[in-house]
């Protein structure tokens, strides 16, 4: 089961994915402090974000994903809210 980071929106929580954001990045060969160099993020919130263990900021998320090649639709899930 995909680990998913979520942040919330109106119509329901919009989820970016630790998985896929690993797998882009294995794809290129790339380690955590490469994607943290191309992206502009900094090394510790890149690690905790391929971790699984922090919700990146929409501006986080966009920039793994613009340094990755990659929509940032690319990563993400929206799920509905029960209700």
């Amino acid at each position: 089961m995909s680990q998913l980071l979520r942040g919330k929106q109106n119509t329901g929580e919009v989820c970016y994915s630790s998985e896929l954001f690993n797998r882009v990045r294995m794809s290129r060969g790339w380690t955590g402090l490469e994607l943290a160099r191309r992206s502009g993020v900094s090394t510790a919130t890149v690690s905790r974000v391929l971790a699984g263990k922090t919700r990146p900021m929409p501006e986080t998320a966009q920039a793994l994903a613009r340094a990755l090649g990659h929509p940032l639709s690319a990563f993400v899930v929206t799920r509905r809210r029960p209700g």
